[in-house]
């Protein structure tokens, strides 16, 4: 197919999952705004993330800037767990907070040092959320307020800056964000 300057096309890409089975993705290029040299194309890969120990489930939720770092949400024999994956180490539980039964990733830092994410105190309503921010260097830092829920959301490219949601709530009290120094 020959594309002209300015057109758009739907692309259907199909891409090979779990157990050899095939499902289609359609991808819509707006030309002009995506641009990628032949060259790059034929040298993709794609790579799976694997599982977390007695787990049969992943999701990535963002990556570093310059894709060496992936985090996201997988499936443990107790539950759910945020995860950090490089080529290096592979995909890594993060540890779970004291006090949480399970955790999510939402974010991560330019330089995939820092990982945002949240976790619930219960399985069962009232769930109690709670945000996180995990440092490679060792080390969490609680994102919490006194009788609301709390749900990390994005972080800055340095990783000092964090935009939470409270909800249930108003959501005032978090919007502004806060930093974590």
């Amino acid at each position: 197919m020959k594309e002209q300057a300015g057109s758009e096309s739907l692309r259907k890409v199909t891409v090979a999952t779990r157990g050899g089975r095939a499902a289609s993705v359609a991808v819509y290029v707006l030309a002009g705004v995506v641009s990628i040299g032949a060259s790059v194309c034929a040298a993709a890969s794609f790579e799976g993330l694997g599982y977390l120990p007695g787990g049969a489930c992943s999701e990535a939720t963002a990556v570093s800037a310059d894709g060496s770092v992936v985090v996201g949400t997988g499936c443990t024999a107790s539950g759910v767990q945020a995860f950090r994956w490089t080529a290096a180490e592979r995909i890594v539980g993060i540890p779970i907070p004291a006090g949480l039964t399970e955790t999510w990733t939402t974010d991560v830092s330019a330089d995939g040092r820092y990982v945002l994410g949240y976790g619930r105190k219960s399985d069962s309503p009232p769930y109690g959320y709670e945000g996180f921010r995990w440092r490679v260097s060792g080390g969490i830092d609680r994102i919490a307020a006194p009788g609301l829920n709390v749900i990390a959301k994005g972080i800055s490219g340095e990783g000092s800056i964090v935009s939470m949601d409270c909800p249930g709530r108003d959501h005032s009290p978090c919007r502004a964000g806060r930093r974590c120094d």
